[in-house]
């Protein structure tokens, strides 16, 4: 019921920032960059890819009273940078953009006891769906407001700890996170014709959930170049254009999780806060 109401709320959101207008952009423009709030002839796509090289760079594991380092230790999961993939794709009718996004971020380790060979895993990837709408737009500058729904819960398979039996890897599993945020661009300048992007995005937790979804603070930068290709794309309506970014991302994480299976003789929930970033390099695609 919850997620309907949710999703019945950023919904009516979007109807009442694009319902009051429909014409086409004439005229003066307004604070918010057009003289018409909406044009539905208006429509654009992007895709793109992105390597961000991140490392952990604090976590912990709080099961009952006792603490535990995610870095190191029992659990073993190296600080070192990582490698992640992550992938995008919107499109945006005039102000208002629809986002899929999967970020692939996942952290392995093994005990310091050599005998140990079980496996800690937290499994982070964030496929989710987003909206974008954008408050003020002109040229070369536009903020806006965004909102996120993630499909996939965060995993975290953990080595049970002494005095605890050895059981093996138990999986806890949390419920989907919602996020709010705020995202904005900016070309500053331009080299050669070519214009210079800079961008910001900030997203965190959804207000008045429960306990059991995660709490997800999430921040990056970037800046670039967006030269275009050729002047009109395949649709014959836009520049087709691609643009090559590097910037830096933070994501804080904390989580309370459910035994998959609960076991009277072993504690049954826990608590995980982890934080890891690092930069990216980024290709996308606008046509």
């Amino acid at each position: 019921m919850r997620t309907v109401v949710q999703v019945s709320l950023v919904l009516a959101l979007a109807v009442a920032f694009i319902g009051p207008n429909t014409a086409v952009a004439q005229g003066v423009p307004t604070w918010w960059g057009s003289p018409a709030w909406f044009d539905w002839s208006d429509y654009r796509a992007t895709v793109g890819a992105r390597l961000l090289l991140a490392r952990l760079t604090s976590g912990t594991v709080t099961k009952g009273p006792l603490e535990y380092s995610l870095m190191g230790g029992p659990f073993g999961i190296t600080t070192d940078p990582e490698p992640f993939g992550e992938f995008l794709g919107e499109v945006y009718i005039d102000r208002l953009g629809f986002r899929l996004q999967v970020d692939i971020h996942n952290f392995a380790g093994r005990s310091d006891d050599p005998n140990d060979q079980r496996i800690t895993k937290l499994q982070t990837d964030f496929t989710r769906m987003g909206l974008d709408l954008d408050v003020i737009r002109y040229p070369f500058l536009k903020l806006g407001i965004n909102g996120d729904y993630q499909f996939t819960p965060m995993r975290f398979w953990d080595r049970s700890d002494p005095p605890l039996p050895r059981v093996g890897e138990r999986l806890y599993e949390t419920k989907e996170p919602w996020t709010l945020g705020i995202h904005g661009q900016a070309i500053p300048v331009r080299l050669r014709d070519v214009p210079v992007i800079a961008h910001a995005r900030f997203r965190f937790p959804m207000p008045f959930m429960g306990s059991d979804v995660p709490k997800i603070t999430d921040w990056e930068i970037g800046v670039g170049i967006r030269p275009a290709i050729w002047d009109t794309s395949m649709f014959a309506h836009s520049a087709f254009s691609v643009a090559i970014e590097a910037g830096y991302r933070s994501i804080n994480l904390d989580m309370n999780a459910i035994a998959e299976n609960p076991n009277p003789n072993l504690i049954n929930d826990l608590q995980l806060k982890a934080r890891w970033q690092g930069a990216f390099f980024q290709v996308e695609v606008f046509f």
